[in-house]
């Protein structure tokens, strides 16, 4: 969400978003786990990515889907806890995870990798063919 400067947050979209396929006349579908306040898909749109994907934004920040909603009317967001209920997440073709893995505030190492296992086996358990995310070094 706090990227240094809007170039490189556009590049690490683009780095996310390159697992899926080219537009063509088929739809796909991807969740943003992690959407926080939507500048992916605000990307995306710019982008000219929007008309073929089913785009499914989720984050377990009330407020931050709220906002989504309120840019956004139509699309699809959800308030969810991956970890607790990954059944709640939409079954997809595509997840992204997009810094959701970048900030460990207080944890520890063990307990960050164990948070990070936990929700890439959410993730992937509602993904049909690819997720991509980025981490932050142990230093």
């Amino acid at each position: 969400m706090d990227w240094p400067n809007e170039v490189d947050a556009r590049l690490r979209y683009d780095v996310m978003l390159d697992m899926m396929p080219p537009a063509g006349p088929e739809r796909v579908t991807l969740a943003d786990l992690g959407c926080g306040a939507g500048h992916m898909l605000t990307h995306m749109r710019e982008a000219g990515l929007w008309p073929h994907v089913g785009y499914h934004g989720v984050d377990l920040s009330p407020v931050f889907i709220a906002l989504c909603r309120a840019k956004f009317p139509g699309v699809p967001f959800l308030v969810a806890d991956a970890i607790a209920t990954p059944e709640s997440l939409p079954m997809v073709d595509f997840t992204i995870l997009n810094g959701v893995f970048t900030v460990k505030r207080a944890l520890e190492f063990e307990e960050m990798w164990g948070f990070v296992r936990q929700l890439l086996v959410a993730a992937w358990s509602r993904t049909r063919h690819a997720l991509s995310f980025n981490v932050m070094s142990k230093q």
